[in-house]
């Protein structure tokens, strides 16, 4: 919950939770998920752990209202920043590959008063807020010099060349930065968050969330049309990677739905069809018109 870090706006998510307007839905304590997983606090556990798994990526999500509480990027949250910083900064460390998500369902409640993504303003906004977002963290200084590594090793094991750290886990990046200092290096800067994700699941988006604003009174269900939320989802899409393709950082930029595909039941041809319409319905719609420029003709009704 946005009480709990420092700087953090309050989000969609965390209004919609506290309004106790949610049991239907099994939200019957709005207070009992304020603390979950708990990363904020606990981010070095969870990479320590990917890199004891041997894991290659390691893939986050931003939190808006926590990097831009005002949604304004002249007013970000210095507290909110430096976290981002700090994590990437340990992936990189434990030698894994950031896979960062731009938008992972939550946004300052504030957006709300142009009705969320079901306002066009919502597309302008989610581009100033991946633009900051790409010019911040798009270029990262390298820790995994191996240089630097094995000098962290042997500080902080007495000059006995163990692994070292708990667990057989290498020291705190901090160590490699002030031993290069020490030495007068430099850390060479190419380490770019090199992979990215804009809007995650905008299908699940646009479903899901009508249900939780209907169930908890905030919005009519014809106010919020599945495809106009999904078409603003996918302008968003655009306008952060032509953000990332007009800046100075390199990097693959993509949109990751969840998908349930459906199978025919038969080889009938209308079995066939049902089964082509409801995959173009659930992720056709989104990724027809990133691939090929528009939508599918299955949407081209008369």
């Amino acid at each position: 919950t946005f009480a709990l870090n420092p700087g953090k706006a309050e989000s969609n998510l965390d209004y919609l939770v506290h309004l106790d307007k949610l049991s239907s839905l099994g939200v019957l304590d709005p207070h009992s998920i304020d603390i979950a997983a708990d990363s904020y606090h606990r981010y070095k556990e969870d990479v320590q752990m990917a890199a004891r798994l041997k894991l290659k990526v390691f893939r986050f999500s931003f939190s808006w209202p926590r990097i831009l509480p005002t949604s304004n990027a002249s007013e970000p949250n210095p507290l909110g920043v430096q976290h981002y910083h700090n994590l990437i900064n340990e992936i990189l460390f434990y030698n894994m590959t950031p896979l960062a998500t731009l938008y992972h369902f939550d946004h300052p409640q504030s957006l709300e008063t142009f009705n969320g993504w079901w306002g066009f303003e919502m597309v302008d906004k989610f581009a100033e807020y991946a633009t900051f977002v790409i010019n911040e963290y798009g270029s990262k200084y390298s820790l995994i010099e191996p240089l630097i590594v094995e000098l962290c090793i042997r500080v902080t094991k007495g000059g006995s060349g163990g692994k070292g750290g708990t667990g057989g886990m290498p020291p705190s990046p901090s160590i490699g930065l002030e031993i290069a200092a020490w030495k007068g290096g430099k850390l060479p800067d190419n380490t770019h968050v090199k992979m990215w994700t804009t809007v995650n699941e905008p299908n699940v988006l646009c479903t899901f969330f009508r249900l939780l604003y209907k169930t908890a009174g905030l919005k009519k269900i014809e106010d919020m049309d599945h495809l106009v939320c999904q078409r603003h989802a996918l302008l968003a899409h655009a306008r952060a990677y032509r953000a990332l393709e007009q800046s100075n950082h390199t990097g693959q930029m993509g949109l990751s739905l969840a998908l349930i595909p459906a199978v025919p039941a038969s080889t009938s041809a209308e079995d066939v069809y049902a089964a082509n319409i409801l995959n173009e319905m659930f992720a056709g719609i989104l990724y027809h018109p990133v691939v090929y420029g528009d939508y599918s003709e299955v949407w081209a009704f008369k």
